[in-house]
């Protein structure tokens, strides 16, 4: 059943079958499309989304619905908690979840499990899971070569480690650099090349890697920006790589001996793996910003930001050329300023996952841009309470999408997968 979200006495309401998104205070300058061009799926899925009677089906994706009666929920029994689940798409459909299982003694681990066809038959087909490597600090993924997911990390010695696994296989290519890394905010891939930020918590600090390969020589980028809580995430952009990143002072190379400040700048950098990086534009915020995400599209990306002490994820783009970042398209509006939202490219759109705390809960929405507005799906209904970020990646026709979290309903060691798919809706 698809759904409208309302924001209503501070709680997720959700109500009329059908409806738009009363939330989604759509511009009228969209403009714009995803990555990949919408093939049109059969509507065939487990969901039992065929076309419906009284005309022919057409491909929109106005109404969403839950494949299958029941989430699908994987014990995680590695530490004390697990934290950060991540959903990479590793080839011929198949996908992979990452995870960090965080223990005392260790600290973070990164952690998977592969996922077979998570979007045929539901449930899909789901492998054990097992570790990889240890890390002192949080790390970040990314797809790597056909059925593998890749990884970079920062080790004790100040190595960057980049390594690639297939998902649930305890064995990984590993290759470490001696770049002085603290901690990862983000890793990208494009082509073969790969593109981190191995900062601590207030810079961003590039490294482009040329291959996998202990042959290869990182290219040192260096810093673009700094903040006392930088955030930042990168996406291919033709040969090169779009990284946006939240910090106190556009296009800084923080060399200053004060102290970072809140990331109220927006900025984007064009960056080469041998070229290094190019200043694109840069938006000022009020509040310090909290989430940004990218996911591509024709011309350049979508771009989504949440401010501290605001609830709603803005929606923008990003010009390929110039890299300018435009005013906001839609407004993600949820209840909580504690949501946290994530952000794929969708066909010729994007979609946009969000879990949202409330007093009673909590609540998982996914949402699909269409013709202007927001078509949403809530799945307070499943018996799960999720918790955390999201992850979510979309089929290659973009109307299916895969959904995981954290779930407080299996303890702390539970991750739970949902697929809502585009229901075909009769013409004439």
């Amino acid at each position: 059943m698809s759904m409208s979200l309302h924001r209503l006495w501070g709680v997720l309401i959700v109500t009329a079958c059908g409806a738009r998104s009363q939330l989604a205070e759509a511009n009228d300058s969209a403009g714009g499309g995803g990555d990949r061009e919408g093939g049109g799926g059969d509507g065939q899925g487990a969901s039992g989304g065929a076309g419906g009677a009284g005309g022919s089906a057409t491909k929109g994706c106005h109404q969403l619905v839950w494949a299958g009666d029941l989430p699908v929920t994987v014990d995680l029994p590695f530490g004390n908690t697990v934290e950060s689940p991540r959903l990479v798409m590793t080839g011929d459909g198949d996908a992979g979840l990452t995870f960090d299982a965080i223990t005392n003694s260790v600290g973070h681990t990164v952690g998977s499990f592969p996922i077979h066809q998570p979007f045929q038959a539901w449930p899909p087909v789901l492998g054990m899971p097992d570790l990889n490597l240890p890390t002192p600090w949080p790390f970040a993924v990314t797809s790597g070569d056909p059925a593998f997911f890749a990884f970079s990390a920062a080790d004790g010695g100040g190595n960057l480690v980049l390594g690639q696994a297939l998902p649930g296989q305890n064995g990984s290519t590993v290759v470490a650099f001696p770049t002085g890394a603290q901690g990862i905010h983000f890793l990208s891939r494009n082509v073969g090349r790969y593109l981190t930020s191995q900062g601590a918590e207030t810079s961003i600090d590039l490294v482009g890697l040329p291959a996998l390969s202990p042959d290869a020589t990182p290219t040192e980028i260096g810093i673009v920006g700094c903040a006392d809580r930088a955030v930042a995430t990168a996406i291919p952009l033709g040969g090169d790589f779009l990284v946006a990143s939240a910090v106190d002072s556009p296009f800084d190379d923080c060399a200053d001996p004060d102290l970072p400040g809140p990331p109220l700048y927006l900025q984007t950098h064009r960056v080469g793996v041998d070229t290094g990086a190019t200043a694109g534009s840069y938006v000022m915020f009020d509040d310090p910003i909290v989430e940004v995400s990218l996911a591509p599209r024709p011309g350049g990306a979508w771009l989504g930001v949440r401010t501290a002490n605001d609830a709603d994820f803005q929606i923008r783009t990003v010009d390929e050329g110039t890299l300018a970042i435009s005013e906001p398209i839609v407004h993600f509006a949820s209840v909580s300023t504690d949501a946290r939202n994530t952000l794929v490219a969708a066909g010729a759109s994007f979609a946009v996952a969000v879990i949202v705390p409330t007093p009673t809960g909590s609540h998982l929405a996914i949402a699909v841009y269409q013709d202007g507005e927001l078509w949403a799906i809530d799945a307070g209904g499943l018996g799960v309470i999720p918790t955390g970020a999201p992850t979510l990646v979309a089929s290659d026709d973009g109307r299916s999408f895969l959904a995981g979290f954290m779930d407080e309903a299996t303890g702390s060691t539970g991750v739970t997968l949902v697929r809502a798919d585009c229901l075909d809706t009769p013409e004439g």
